[in-house]
Parts: C-alpha cells; sequence; structure tokens
C-alpha cells in the first residue's frame, strides 16, 4: 500500500497540492477506478468533436466496467443530435436523438463490461455533433469512468 501523504510542516501550496495529486493516482491504482468528467462545451459544430476523453497509461489487464453518461441540448426542432463513443482507437459506435421539444435538457448513460486482455494504455472518447449548421448543441456535462471488477 502506498504511503499517502499531505505536506509536511512548512509545506508549500504548491507541495501539498502536488501530494494531493499523487495520492489521488496511487488510490486510482490501489482500486482500478478512473474518471474524467467535463462541463459546458457550447456551440459544438456539425462534424464531431471530443467533449471527454478518458486515457489511462498502463493500464492492468482485468475486467472493467465502463460507463458513459451526459446531458446536452439542442435549440431546435426536427434535427438531430449525434454522438460516438471509440475505445482505444476502434471504429466508433454511433448514436443519435432527435429532441422533441427546443428548451428539452436530454440525458443519457450507457454501460457495459471490458476485457482489457494486456497491461497497456487505455482510452476512451466521446464525441457529439449536430445535424447541420442549423440551431445551438451544447453539451452541459459529460463524464467518462471505468471500474476495476476482475
Amino acid at each position: 500500500m502506498p504511503n499517502l501523504t499531505c505536506g509536511e510542516g512548512g509545506s508549500t501550496g504548491a507541495e501539498i497540492l502536488a501530494d494531493i495529486n499523487n495520492n489521488t493516482d496511487a488510490i486510482a491504482t490501489m482500486t482500478g477506478f478512473h474518471y474524467v468528467t467535463s462541463v459546458d462545451n457550447l456551440n459544438l459544430p456539425e462534424t464531431y468533436t471530443d467533449v471527454a476523453i478518458l486515457a489511462v497509461t498502463a493500464l492492468p489487464a482485468g475486467v472493467y466496467i465502463l460507463n458513459i453518461t451526459s446531458t446536452f441540448q439542442l435549440d431546435i426542432t426536427n434535427k438531430s443530435v449525434f454522438a460516438q463513443f471509440a475505445l482505444n482507437g476502434a471504429t466508433p459506435e454511433e448514436f443519435s436523438h432527435e429532441p422533441k421539444d427546443n428548451t428539452d435538457r436530454e440525458a443519457f448513460s450507457y454501460s457495459f463490461p471490458y476485457n482489457h486482455t494486456t497491461n497497456s494504455d487505455f482510452d476512451l472518447r466521446l464525441a457529439f455533433r449536430k445535424e447541420d449548421a442549423n440551431g445551438t448543441l451544447n453539451v452541459l456535462f459529460a463524464n467518462l469512468w471505468l471500474e476495476r471488477k476482475v
């Protein structure tokens, strides 16, 4: 188990912040839990734009649960919002949704098991686009996380 510290007598704020970051990394290594959160990705174009990227260096082999959550809003009706996620550079999985009203704040969550077969880098990306140039697409919240199960 790593030695978790938070400064010593006379430590500067920068040293304490470095200790906190090191502790966070140590806990993530012990528990196999990693996450990234992104907020207020505003006025996205009609081409895919990454809104959240979860990258883990040297992720240990194992079975993980991956989760993607997000909220978004498109201020126009009869047009779709498209989202895609890509795992380790593979072909993205795409889905679309057409909001019913221009004031609707839509939410989604998607979870799935993932077998990471080697100790290697891991990358999960979430991207959004709108159907065409009309309307304003805002991705208000995006969260990617993984947790080791086995």
